[in-house]
């Protein structure tokens, strides 16, 4: 764990699908959300899909990152989602968390972008 992250954009229909790499911690959080923000960018889609699979470590800090970019995506009337991989620290963290993030999680990013709301 060499402290990079990464965030990968990627178009599939109408959703923004970002793929997060690396730690997510206090010493990345605000770069995650700075990546985040410039990745969805202008543009409206109907869905962001957080990708968190190739995520090495999520701490509590992640949570923030997701709840705040959540909220800001609910104000312009885009959805939101999460793709866990099973076992993950992002899956435990998310799991603790619960029903107080407000975000639908998957465990195949097809599954996260066929169900309709």
């Amino acid at each position: 764990m060499d402290g990079t992250i990464t965030v990968t954009r990627a178009i599939v229909a109408d959703a923004v699908v970002l793929t997060i790499a690396g730690p997510v911690d206090a010493a990345t959080s605000g770069q995650l959300s700075t990546l985040l923000a410039e990745a969805i960018g202008e543009r409206c889609p109907r869905l962001v899909v957080l990708d968190l699979r190739p995520v090495e470590f999520f701490a509590a800090a992640g949570i923030h990152v997701v709840t705040r970019l959540a909220a800001g995506c609910r104000f312009r009337g885009i959805g939101v989602r999460l793709v866990l991989a099973t076992g993950t620290t992002a899956h435990r963290v998310v799991g603790l968390a619960g029903g107080d993030l407000e975000v639908a999680a998957f465990d195949d990013l097809a599954a996260a972008l066929a169900r309709r709301e």
